[in-house]
């Protein structure tokens, strides 16, 4: 299937045969190929009275006729390998600089880039790998994994960052796969031995969601602490910080957004965060059936990060 309309192929091809091939401007070229992607890209969606995606690889097309041709003969997997399965749900690790793979990432990202206005991150995957949630679907005649949402990583984050970019497709919102998303960026942390966080800055909607991360993973820690008589008689936020390999700056504003009593110390001149287990376990979640269970993961601690 052509990604691109024959009606805008004479239009890419003139641009694009009009760089410069001259190899000392190849990051202008690069930056204007991106341009041209993003160009066609924006004619597509504006100029059509419905964009059809493909579910599957993120294909995209304004022919109907066209997108079921490609349907039919569609590979239904997702081009990954599986690191976390649990009932009949799976995620699976992409490498955005494999050539098979490339523009099911591609794709995906442009997609993505309907649902979230801060992404830059389109084309130039390779730097990237991709986690891929799916779910399989039963149906009469075939099996096939219906994508609910992803997050991307950084090969080499200088900033020790563990997650790029994260979206849950918006009918699949509000179900707790957000949460298992960045549970499951953090176990990369931990198998790591690294502390890490997302890339910042975060949107307001990627904040709420952290912050709703962060309180929970706290209140476990410490409910969990007194309940087994392992938690010391006083918390630090490098403590927590260090088991939860989440930064002591996110752990401290998770706490401050808690709202609990600060008091300051007279003795050691620092504040103290003053709570009741009973508060703590309003941060907990009720419903645990897309809770990271780490006896489900595959394959993670072989791979390189």
């Amino acid at each position: 299937m052509s990604l691109i309309p024959s009606n805008y192929a004479n239009e890419f091809c003139d641009i694009y045969n009009s760089l410069d091939s001259t190899r000392n401007q190849w990051e202008s070229r690069l930056l204007m190929k991106l341009d041209l992607i993003m160009f066609i890209w924006a004619k597509l969606v504006k100029n059509a009275s419905s964009l059809y995606v493909c579910l599957q690889c993120f294909k995209y097309s304004i022919d109907p006729s066209q997108m079921e041709i490609h349907r039919s003969s569609c590979d239904k997997s997702v081009p990954g390998q599986s690191v976390y399965c649990k009932k009949n749900y799976k995620l699976f690790r992409v490498d955005g600089d494999q050539d098979k793979v490339m523009l099911f990432c591609q794709c995906l990202s442009l997609f993505a880039k309907m649902f979230l206005d801060e992404k830059t991150i389109y084309y130039d995957v390779d730097g990237f790998y991709f986690y891929v949630l799916g779910v399989f679907r039963q149906r009469a005649t075939e099996t096939s994994t219906e994508i609910i949402g992803f997050f991307s990583r950084e090969k080499r984050s200088w900033d020790e960052y563990n997650l790029a970019c994260i979206l849950v497709f918006p009918q699949f919102q509000g179900r707790g796969y957000g949460q298992l998303l960045i549970d499951f960026s953090y176990e990369i942390s931990r198998l790591r031995n690294k502390i890490e966080s997302p890339e910042s800055p975060l949107s307001a909607q990627g904040l709420n969601t952290y912050q709703k991360y962060w309180k929970s993973k706290i209140a476990q820690l410490v409910v969990n602490g007194c309940e087994t008589g392992t938690a010391p008689e006083k918390w630090s936020i490098n403590a927590m910080s260090q088991i939860l390999h989440i930064r002591p700056e996110d752990v401290e504003s998770a706490l401050l957004s808690m709202n609990l009593n600060i008091q300051k110390s007279l003795i050691t001149n620092t504040e103290v965060y003053r709570v009741s287990k009973a508060r703590l376990k309003e941060y907990i979640p009720k419903k645990t059936q897309h809770v990271l269970d780490r006896k489900c993961l595959e394959h993670l601690k072989e791979m390189t990060y």
